[in-house]
């Protein structure tokens, strides 16, 4: 086994045995992530190379749609034949498009069944260094799945890095620990802003997917055409996977426009509407036997294109699953860019220089943090979450009040509606935040230098200073890392102006705090240290949320 050292990372193997051994699982990782990478890129290469091929016209032979499997596995497969010449050579192919394999919606086999009938003359793509390879159609479904090459990326990440470090002795702790300025032209960032770009594009992949494109469907088929329709069969469809049996509405269906005969397979359009629950898909079959007469909503500008249920349902509530990855891969790329940038850029709200040069006298100091921020940040985290949660919660309680409730999807709100409890707690405490005192902070100057002092007031109502149990206010000198220096951990140095319980201390003073001669100044900030210093507020109130406020100063060197 590697030995691991005192902050907890795996360290340099001790033996050529637990090397060979940590090696041989990392390569694991290393296998699976290029076996899967490989595939997945050269599928999309082939299916992107072929939008560059040669355009040529060509004739249907024959076309038609074919029924592969038997029962939930049935898939629906558009069969082509077409001819084209090319460079004076004729040539046949029966090529949809690279990729192309079926699909379980009939409707879509139809709509290419419409797009190339029989004897007809359409343009395909023939590759002109292999003149008998051609494609009749693209596939830009490929291109979603861009985002998702990303995964296997980071396996073989994972796994390279990981046997690297194995047979060299680096380590992640001091790669992470170089200095500053060295780190920000180091691969570090690059790295972590690699894999937060990973998730935020992952998951709005898969957003788009289960989220947008059946929304816009959703409201899109608002608009169609009301039109009866017969049941040809209905049942419910059995999926085996390794996390137990899942369940699919399989109706089949047919309606006429314009005197022509179309069918569907498309209950509603959620993609790969496959979950448990057999009880729910059950119900839904039993009210469409085969045989009988229903309305299906019908694509006036496709008529292939129709829907027997075009309302939301619950399925969509996956599509909040994918919201994580987009908010964890934003922060994260935002943290990451933030941490790279210039020092006027990231500091300006803490240098007071903007404000007023080499002031000197009582400068009242406005907060540069508060609860301002943290209201609006929350009632658009609640907003958000809520309005989409809504839709769901009304289509629970109207089950519920029919006397038909669902179960699976009660349970299944249940922690979403907690989390969006909470999201309002968070509102109502921000809300009162905004309510709490504000205490006045003056300072005798707004740029001290090393050597000289500095008095710090304070003033509070007396009527809310009442409501303090406890008051801290302290000069602090931070330093560190770009995106790291406002954080409370990098304090430097710390000077006391008050910390109290007396209540009777709380209403207003004074401290005069003399800056050391070797103080660090705020212009002795490089392109990887930064140095900051504030006065933090910091009260704790009866019955209301904690005070934490600070504000911005610069300690500048003594002008010769």
């Amino acid at each position: 086994m590697p030995s691991v050292n005192q902050d907890g990372i795996n360290a340099k193997p001790a033996t050529l045995g637990s090397k060979i051994g940590l090696s041989l699982f990392l390569f694991i990782f290393l296998a699976m992530g290029s076996a899967f990478l490989i595939i997945m890129s050269y599928s999309f290469y082939r299916e992107a190379s072929t939008r560059f091929w040669t355009d040529t016209e060509c004739r249907v032979v024959s076309s038609s749609i074919e029924e592969d499997g038997k029962g939930s596995q049935v898939k629906y497969i558009f069969r082509i034949n077409y001819s084209y010449d090319f460079k004076g050579k004729g040539f046949n192919s029966g090529k949809v498009s690279y990729n192309y394999s079926g699909d379980k919606n009939y409707n879509k086999a139809q709509s290419l069944l419409d797009k190339f009938p029989k004897d007809s003359k359409a343009r395909c793509r023939v590759n002109p260094y292999n003149p008998s390879e051609s494609v009749i159609t693209s596939d830009s479904s490929m291109f979603l799945l861009l985002p998702f090459m990303l995964i296997p990326l980071i396996f073989v990440m994972i796994g390279a890095g990981g046997i690297y470090s194995v047979w060299t002795g680096w380590s992640v702790t001091e790669y992470f620990k170089k200095d500053a300025e060295v780190k920000d032209k180091s691969p570090a960032d690059k790295v972590a802003l690699l894999v937060f770009s990973a998730f935020l594009l992952i998951g709005l992949g898969v957003f788009y997917m289960l989220g947008i494109v059946p929304g816009l469907k959703i409201l899109d088929a608002e608009k169609w055409d009301k039109t009866p329709c017969r049941i040809i069969s209905s049942s419910v469809g059995s999926h085996s996977g390794r996390n137990g049996a899942t369940y699919s509405v399989d109706i089949m269906y047919s309606y006429e426009v314009d005197g022509r005969e179309y069918r569907s397979s498309q209950y509603n359009f959620m993609l790969g509407s496959s979950s448990s629950g057999r009880e729910g898909k059950k119900e839904i079959v039993n009210r469409y036997p085969a045989g009988s007469i229903s309305t299906c909503y019908v694509n006036p500008e496709d008529p292939s294109d129709s829907v027997l249920n075009r309302n939301l349902s619950w399925e969509f509530l996956f599509a909040l699953i994918p919201v994580a990855f987009i908010i964890v891969g934003a922060l994260g790329v935002y943290y990451t860019l933030k941490k790279r940038r210039k020092a006027s850029a990231e500091f300006a709200e803490y240098d007071s220089r903007s404000l007023d040069d080499y002031s000197s006298g009582e400068i009242v100091l406005k907060p540069v943090t508060g609860p301002f921020k943290a209201f609006i940040g929350s009632i658009f985290l609640a907003g958000f979450w809520n309005g989409i949660l809504s839709i769901f919660i009304y289509q629970c309680i109207i089950g519920w009040m029919k006397g038909r409730p669902e179960w699976f999807l009660t349970i299944f709100l249940v922690p979403f509606v907690l989390l969006g409890l909470l999201f309002l707690f968070l509102v109502l405490t921000s809300f009162i935040s905004l309510l709490n005192p504000r205490p006045r902070i003056s300072v005798s100057t707004r740029t001290p230098h090393p050597g000289g002092k500095l008095r710090i007031q304070w003033a509070i109502n007396e009527r809310s200073a009442e409501s303090f149990r406890h008051l801290s206010i302290n000069l602090e000198c931070r330093g560190g890392d770009p995106g790291e220096v406002k954080s409370q951990r990098n304090i430097l140095e710390k000077f006391q102006v008050i910390d109290t319980d007396d209540y009777l201390r709380m209403p207003s003073g004074s401290k005069e705090i003399l800056i050391p001669e070797n103080a660090r100044t705020t212009d002795s900030s490089s392109e990887g240290h930064k140095i900051l210093w504030v006065i933090s507020l910091k009260g704790t109130l009866k019955g209301r949320p904690k005070i934490d406020l600070e504000y911005g100063i610069s300690v500048l060197p003594r002008h010769r």
